[in-house]
């Protein structure tokens, strides 16, 4: 199981990545499919971090891991298919 600092600094880590994935959104350089898109990519990835630390460290980190492969790529793809983004 990882320390409980190990689990917060993951959680806080998650929140930030999420907060910066928003900002295109929020300054308005993108349209609603990436800040939706963004915000149910970006709860996934929360959800993985939190479950991180539920006494099953192996498969969680190995979970974590994934959700964090994916979650760029898709969040990239999402802006790229913004009508907005130039």
């Amino acid at each position: 199981m990882p320390q409980r600092g190990t689990r917060l600094r993951t959680i806080l880590a998650t929140l930030a990545l999420i907060a910066a994935s928003l900002m295109p959104a929020v300054l308005g350089l993108t349209g609603t499919l990436y800040l939706y898109g963004a915000l149910v990519l970006g709860g996934f990835f929360v959800v993985a971090a939190v479950r991180f630390d539920d006494g099953t460290f192996k498969p969680r980190a190995v979970q974590l891991l994934a959700a964090s492969l994916f979650y760029l790529p898709l969040v990239l793809a999402l802006l790229a298919l913004d009508g907005k983004v130039a």
